[in-house]
């Protein structure tokens, strides 16, 4: 007969955990997040040839990429806060201590064009996942004020042009209402996806660290929606990302 596993007498410990690091497994110095698959191919190509180790996780796929003196765990792709979460706990019982996340996002801000980079300070939760973790529905969940310093320098060390501000995270794309988005707007909102604020929460509560990095995909302005998703703004924004990256890595 199996074993029974034994929960602990506290009823607040989740019954179910994420596995802890293997003694096979590497010990990553950081993380990295990126939400399709095409923008996590173009990073591992500039971090050089050094040893690749692949594993699934979820329904995603885990790279651990050997980057000079690093190891770094690199996840793609991602949709959704619920994925964020899952990822990310995994990734923290195996004693990853910080995260890099590299997105997309919808501006409906004339701020933001198709293909600009936004740093997210912060991130208004519209989605389920960060609930779990003491997130409010409707509150703004903040990049760790010192760690998004330290990114923000990185780009202006690097001369990259970026905004930073915060988004809006959602559950529903398909519900992005004109009331909805200038609701939003007057609080201070530049854009929107799927993922960020249930990032932060998460890595608030394990208390480790998270910052995104989004390309502005397309916009939802003047009550119309414009796709940027094939233009040369956009790809030329990605662009952007590897460079970054391996600058980030550099740095740890």
């Amino acid at each position: 007969m199996p074993k029974r596993r034994f929960v602990a007498m506290n009823p607040d410990i989740p019954i179910l955990c994420p596995s802890k690091r293997r003694k096979d497994e590497p010990l990553c110095s950081a993380g990295i997040l990126v939400s399709n698959e095409k923008d996590a191919r173009r990073i591992l190509s500039s971090l050089g040839n050094g040893k690749e180790k692949r594993e699934p996780l979820f329904t995603s796929q885990c790279i651990y990429k050997t980057v000079g003196a690093h190891v770094i765990a690199i996840v793609s792709p991602i949709l959704g806060a619920p994925l964020v979460g899952m990822v990310l706990e995994t990734l923290i019982a195996k004693e990853i201590p910080q995260f890099l996340y590299i997105g997309s996002a919808g501006s409906f801000s004339s701020k933001l064009q198709i293909g600009d980079l936004l740093v997210a300070e912060s991130a208004f939760c519209q989605e389920g996942t960060s609930l779990q973790y003491g997130g409010e529905f409707g509150q703004p969940v903040l990049c760790n004020e010192t760690y998004c310093r330290t990114i923000i320098m990185l780009l202006d060390k690097l001369n990259v042009s970026f905004h930073k501000g915060a988004l809006v995270t959602t559950d529903a794309p398909f519900r992005e209402t004109i009331n909805f988005l200038n609701s939003f707007e007057k609080r201070g909102a530049l854009a929107i996806e799927m993922e960020v604020s249930a990032l932060y929460k998460v890595a608030e509560y394990y208390q480790c660290t998270a910052c995104a990095i989004l390309c502005i995909s397309d916009m939802l302005i003047n009550n119309s929606w414009q796709s940027g998703f094939s233009s040369k703004a956009y790809i030329q924004g990605q662009d952007a990302f590897a460079k970054i990256v391996l600058s980030w890595i550099n740095s740890l």
